[in-house]
């Protein structure tokens, strides 16, 4: 039986993570700090609390701190004091804006604590996608990020199910989420389209697609990233753990 979860939920969900991402863009995609003075972006968002959400406030507060050690140390290690940008191009973890990535270039493995990934390829089909089901068009331009994802933990999980994003593209100041159904029914390699756990310490390759603007292509040879989420934080407004960001240019 297949779950129907309503869209606004997704959206909603995917509006606070996306406020937590957009805050990692700026410094990644940043030269060094030249643009240190800059009026800082506010971002207001209205939610309706249930007492669902109650609950779930309540059970978070009583989860033990993740890596707090990590935390604190990773705090006073500033990604562009350490070169991680997209001029010095150095590998690591670090903080920004109080929120810790891990950085790769896109030849590199990202290695966070729940999953490694690998970056297969990139490919920009243009704008129509079609197979023996029908087509589909994009509103701009379709991008395939084909990953290899090995799972860490001890149990089989998903990855990017399309119910809420895991995987997310970053293109100059611009945050673009996974296209489902384009995933559910055109890309058959799709992780959507396998439909399969990851079993314990095994990997699985599968695409996630994208749908973003023509003239945004061009940043993917200049400041492009890629971000994954841990399984853990995926449901959630706030990551625990390390962000992972694959670089998209040599």
């Amino acid at each position: 039986m297949t779950i129907q979860i309503p869209r606004w939920v997704v959206q909603v969900g995917a509006l606070l993570l996306s406020c937590v991402l957009g805050a990692v863009i700026a410094l990644l995609t940043s030269g060094g700090k030249g643009d240190a003075d800059a009026e800082p972006r506010v971002v207001t968002t209205t939610t309706t609390v249930t007492e669902t959400a109650d609950a779930d406030t309540a059970s978070a507060a009583s989860e033990p701190d993740v890596g707090a050690e990590e935390a604190a140390e990773d705090d006073e290690r500033d990604c562009d004091a350490l070169g991680i940008n997209s001029k010095e191009r150095k590998e690591g973890t670090c903080s920004t804006d109080g929120q810790r990535v891990t950085v790769v270039n896109r030849d590199s493995t990202l290695q966070l604590k729940e999953l490694d990934a690998r970056l297969l390829s990139i490919d920009t089909p243009g704008s129509t996608l079609s197979n023996d089901l029908g087509t589909e068009r994009a509103n701009g331009t379709f991008v395939i990020v084909r990953l290899a994802i090995t799972n860490k933990l001890n149990t089989p999980v998903y990855f990017e199910d399309g119910i809420e994003p895991q995987v997310y593209l970053l293109l100059d100041d611009s945050i673009y989420t996974p296209q489902f159904e384009v995933a559910n029914g055109i890309v058959e390699d799709s992780f959507v389209w396998q439909g399969k756990e990851i079993q314990p310490k095994t990997t699985q390759e599968g695409s996630v697609i994208f749908d973003v603007p023509e003239d945004a292509l061009a940043d993917l040879d200049r400041s492009g990233n890629i971000q994954i989420l841990n399984f853990s934080d995926v449901d959630r407004s706030r990551p625990r753990l390390p962000i992972g960001v694959i670089r998209t240019y040599d």
